[in-house]
């Protein structure tokens, strides 16, 4: 039996607001639909109220209520990195992880709130996937969720983000 519920995708994009909710527990995820709202503000202190108000009126407006919400991070304030950490064990790996990062990124890495997940473990050493969002961009987002009302279950990035920026039909450097 696979796991059905109805995902309610949330994304924002400067001053608009999207929601997908997406239907999963069949063979495919399915696209019930897709809602936006462009927030009108003048001053920059109006900014996360009026997105809370577009989104609330997007969720207000959607015939397939989600069950669970998911913030979709913009790939423009994020960071993915398959790095190579000359250790194994995962507390050990985990805890030299952001050392290992840091010196791939060019800005502080105190700026990202980070995630890192174990892919494999060859010849002592292990290979670490390493995502991160850049903190005050995903604090605005999470100020603008909260403002609506709205508690999200997860934080994922964009497919853009996913692909590194490849163009469609293009294969990955090193394939």
């Amino acid at each position: 039996m696979l796991f059905s519920a109805k995902i309610g995708a949330i994304e924002f994009v400067e001053n608009e607001v999207r929601v997908a909710v997406v239907k999963t527990g069949g063979r495919r995820p399915v696209l019930l639909e897709v809602q936006s709202r462009t927030a009108v503000y003048g001053e920059a202190d109006e900014r996360v109220p009026a997105l809370a108000q577009a989104l609330g009126e997007v969720i207000d407006g959607l015939k397939y209520p989600p069950t669970v919400f998911i913030l979709c991070a913009s790939g423009l304030y994020s960071v993915v990195r398959a790095i190579t950490i000359p250790i194994r064990g995962r507390k050990r790996v985990l805890a030299a992880a952001q050392f290992e990062l840091e010196p791939h990124l060019a800005f502080p890495i105190e700026e990202l709130l980070l995630d890192f997940n174990l892919v494999a473990e060859v010849d002592g050493e292990t290979e670490v996937l390493a995502v991160g969002v850049r903190r005050n961009h995903l604090e605005d987002q999470m100020a603008i969720l909260a403002a609506a009302g709205i508690e999200v279950d997860a934080v994922n990035l964009d497919a853009v983000a996913m692909t590194g920026g490849q163009r469609v039909g293009e294969r990955p450097e090193g394939h």
